[in-house]
């Protein structure tokens, strides 16, 4: 190995050229985090609830320092948290999202982290039904939102409407009924049930009678492993539910799931499912998350996924991936 001194500048500032610019990222990111937490501590944030603001108003009205809060405007505007023209300020769709557990981008859970790495003992456990309607009923409204974009997606893939059409469909942890109800927007002839726990199904409700798809749509509270289900279905829906379960609990939701399926029925996942050109440090932040708030939650890969479904009886596998949510979200079809 030649020594530094004989190494030419350009040589050094090639090789170091990937290294600088994760350094700057890195930088970049921490400021952007320590901004957003001074304007949640300050709460800045809040003041946009009644409609737009100047800066001038915001400093009076929080009893802050003008010219300093301008320049934190500024960087809440190029994290894209608000919008602005000229002097006046206003919450993005982005600010709009942080709502209940999400307003502190997960701070509560990543601070118990070096804890987790040291003993393995989650913060909390989702897998319990308790905790589990507690945390997702403050979830519920953001992931709408989060994953709109990508259920349109997949109803433009799957032809919901058009090649598949008509369908009884049931939507297991439905949450605020993302999949579901969309699909009854695309197709007038289609009926859903949607099942979660109470609390949570509230919300779906809302979102039904907003869509107009109310008089489609019946609801199942409690827990899927647990409620007797008599009905079959042509379509059953799994959104975001297979990484917060063990691999053998997933196997046993797949079974039943295969008892309710009419005789050409056809079950689809949404879950976060590794891809090539992903995001390989939002994957691993993702399961790291995961694993300080449940007990077995995992980012289960494609085998993983298609082998629990082969022991639970299927016998045809389709993988798509779904772009709208940041290479995310993706989805399997299996009969």
């Amino acid at each position: 190995m030649r020594s530094l001194s004989k190494v030419s500048h350009k040589e050094v500032g090639k090789r170091n050229e990937g290294y600088l610019e994760a350094y700057f990222q890195l930088m970049t990111i921490n400021g952007s985090v320590h901004i957003f937490n001074a304007a949640r501590e300050l709460k800045i944030l809040h003041v946009f609830a009644k409609g737009p603001k100047t800066s001038l108003e915001i400093a009076t009205e929080l009893d802050l320092n003008h010219g300093i809060l301008r320049l934190l405007l500024d960087g809440l505007v190029e994290l894209k948290l608000l919008e602005k023209s000229n002097d006046l300020y206003w919450a993005s769709p982005t600010l709009l999202l942080l709502k209940g557990s999400y307003e502190n981008l997960g701070t509560s859970y990543w601070e118990h982290l070096p804890e987790f790495v040291r003993t393995g003992v989650p913060l909390v456990q989702m897998n319990e039904k308790t905790v589990a309607e507690k945390e997702y009923v403050g979830q519920v409204e953001s992931l709408e939102w989060m994953m709109s974009a990508t259920a349109f997606e997949a109803i433009d893939l799957l032809e919901i409407g058009r090649r598949r059409k008509g369908l009884k469909i049931l939507d297991i942890g439905a949450g605020s009924g993302i999949w579901s109800l969309t699909m009854l927007i695309k197709d007038s002839g289609a009926k859903a049930t949607l099942l979660d726990f109470g609390e949570v199904l509230k919300v779906a409700k809302i979102k039904a009678r907003e869509k107009n798809v109310q008089n489609r749509t019946s609801w199942i509270e409690g827990d899927f492993f647990e409620t007797p289900i008599s009905e079959t279905y042509d379509l059953v829906i799994v959104g975001n539910v297979l990484h917060i379960q063990s691999y053998d609990k997933n196997i046993e939701l797949f079974k039943k799931i295969r008892s309710l399926l009419s005789p050409n029925g056809e079950i689809l996942i949404f879950d976060l499912i590794p891809r090539r050109d992903g995001n390989n440090l939002m994957r691993i932040l993702y399961e790291l998350g995961l694993r300080i708030r449940t007990k077995s939650g995992k980012v289960y890969k494609r085998h993983e996924i298609k082998n629990m479904l082969t022991v639970a009886g299927y016998s045809r596998f389709d993988f798509y991936d779904l772009d709208a949510t940041p290479k995310l979200i993706g989805l399997c079809i299996a009969k």
